[in-house]
């Protein structure tokens, strides 16, 4: 009998050392990803804080870990995972001021997703979607300046995407398609700084076709919309010039 119970507390005291051992290894797991994201090295740092989230899931540590399992994504380059990292962790944790850094950290993840304006632009979309997300959810926060200069830098891509298309219609005289696209950028990008430019690219669209007079009246409807005088000026002397016709420098707009 005795002998059964010394063997009882035996196997009692190896699981709860086991299990101690295991809670100990998950701290210094924790604290070694700690240091090494506090020093700079990710990839190391990234290895260690992954075990603790794996293994010790709804525990505060592993919510510590997952945030800085994203900053190290982040600090890497590695956007696709940072954001879900930081969505992970914004869903469950209970730290209002974390929890919005972690929300503005998606964001920016985003914006660097996002492409040159050469290219497809929905991740621009989603990047501005997710900006305007957190102006929603965190109207007070310190960062509503700097969201709304990253939703209007994304605007401007967006804007020089259409304009772009625009400019490729005017080279294969293909004139309908391009006003539409000209149009459409005055629509719904009129706050951007290209703007001035898209009015002046109107006019000598209507010169290319020989519409004088046309272009004469949208000019004169526009000219109070003008926010730059040079740009203005640029028109006015385009139309000037169509008197001789347009010469070989006025063409050249279509390749700069």
């Amino acid at each position: 009998m005795y002998k059964l119970k010394f063997i009882i507390l035996f196997l009692f005291l190896g699981c709860s050392a086991t299990k101690m051992s295991f809670v100990d290894e998950l701290q210094l797991k924790f604290e070694k990803g700690e240091q090494f994201y506090k020093s700079g090295k990710y990839t190391r740092a990234k290895d260690e804080l992954q075990f603790v989230v794996m293994n010790n899931p709804g525990s505060q540590m592993a919510l510590d870990a997952q945030y800085l399992l994203g900053e190290s994504h982040f600090e890497l380059k590695e956007y696709e995972d940072a954001a879900l990292e930081f969505d992970r962790f914004s869903r469950f944790s209970q730290s209002y001021e974390k929890t919005e850094t972690a929300r503005f950290r998606i964001c920016e993840c985003a914006i660097n997703m996002s492409n040159s304006f050469q290219k497809d632009q929905t991740s621009t979309l989603e990047a501005i979607d997710r900006l305007q997300e957190f102006i929603e959810d965190y109207p007070s926060s310190k960062r509503l300046d700097t969201a709304s200069k990253e939703i209007a830098s994304l605007r401007l891509k967006l804007a020089k995407k259409e304009f772009e298309s625009a400019r490729l219609y005017l080279k294969l005289e293909e004139y309908d398609s391009a006003l539409i696209y000209l149009n459409n950028v005055l629509t719904q990008y009129y706050d951007t700084e290209i703007i001035d430019e898209v009015r002046l690219t109107i006019v000598f669209l209507y010169l290319l076709q020989n519409e004088v007079e046309t272009a004469t009246f949208y000019l004169e409807t526009q000219e109070e919309k003008f926010t730059s005088n040079v740009k203005l000026e640029e028109a006015q002397n385009l139309i000037f010039k169509m008197e001789n016709g347009l010469g070989l420098s006025e063409y050249l707009r279509l390749y700069k």
